[in-house]
């Protein structure tokens, strides 16, 4: 059970990863969580399919945030990545 649990959280950590690089401007962590919360096929909301709530847990040496507040991920954090040369 552990390692399917770090097998979706590996996962997870790619595709959020996948959408910050690919996207043209800087996304909210909102933005971010919704793309895990709907389902593809049938178009519906399920917001317990958020495979983690901050993305600093999930990816943290690769992303950060322009935000108030360090100790906590708000859904109006802009996240972006540490270097730009991540693109890469």
């Amino acid at each position: 059970k552990d390692s399917s649990r770090a097998k979706n959280k590996w996962k997870a950590a790619i595709r959020t990863l996948s959408y910050v690089v690919c996207c043209k401007r800087t996304l909210f962590w909102r933005e971010i969580q919704s793309f895990f919360s709907i389902d593809q096929l049938t178009g519906e909301v399920d917001y317990d399919r958020r495979p983690i709530k901050s993305y600093k847990k999930l990816c943290g040496s690769f992303l950060d945030s322009h935000t108030v507040n360090k100790d906590y991920t708000g859904p109006e954090d802009e996240v972006h990545l540490v270097h730009e040369t991540a693109r890469e």
